[in-house]
């Protein structure tokens, strides 16, 4: 599932995680954009994660319209390439490695 973010319909902000009101302009109203791609910003290798993380990369991503979003990844991709994230049911945003399998929810 792709990321969604908010767009404001009173001053065209974006916000991610989509909000109740507008962070520029307080408006309350919003239509629902979709991130399907973004660029790699920075990436960071995790050291001690949680017990049983698989995803060993901390991926900084700059989506188009000036959103920046962090997200997890078991391979660190390279700086400047474009990425397709992905939203886990429970919000969390990943990159899956294109030779491996989808990581599963942590609902499941």
């Amino acid at each position: 599932m792709k990321p969604q973010a908010s767009l404001c319909l009173g001053c065209s902000a974006l916000d991610f995680p989509p909000r109740l009101r507008c962070h520029r302009c307080g408006g309350m109203q919003f239509a629902s954009r979709l991130i399907t791609s973004a660029e790699v910003a920075g990436v960071s290798r995790v050291h001690r994660g949680p017990p049983g993380c698989v995803h060993e990369h901390l991926v900084e991503l700059w989506a188009d319209g000036g959103l920046r979003l962090l997200a997890v990844a078991r391979f660190a991709p390279p700086l400047g390439s474009r990425v397709q994230p992905v939203s886990a049911d429970n919000g969390a945003i990943f990159i899956s490695d294109p030779e491996a399998p989808e990581p599963r929810n942590s609902n499941d």
